[in-house]
């Protein structure tokens, strides 16, 4: 709760990535996408790099299951891809991530 007068909160809330990657930095983030949703590999690599400015080198493996789609981001940009994929579409389907 903010003191009265004070707008916002003075302390900025930074996302720790630590927890969750792996040893060479890189965080699963999981899409709504499963293996029959028509979408490939390159086609989802390729609207992440529309949506964001970072080398291709921060992302890392795609893999498709029944029921979600886990791409791997190094820990340096995965806030920044997350807040651009989520809520973005895909051949019809709006995207929905999760950690």
């Amino acid at each position: 709760e903010l003191g009265e007068g004070v707008s916002r909160d003075p302390i900025r809330k930074v996302d720790d990535w630590s927890e969750i990657a792996d040893v060479f930095g890189m965080v699963p983030l999981s899409l709504n996408l499963d293996v029959g949703s028509g979408i490939s590999k390159r086609l989802l690599l390729d609207h992440a790099m529309s949506l964001v400015r970072m080398p291709e080198i921060a992302l890392g493996e795609v893999t498709f299951s029944q029921h979600e789609c886990i791409i791997e981001v190094h820990s340096s940009k995965a806030a920044y891809l997350k807040d651009a994929l989520h809520g973005s579409q895909l051949k019809g389907i709006r995207l929905q991530v999760a950690l």
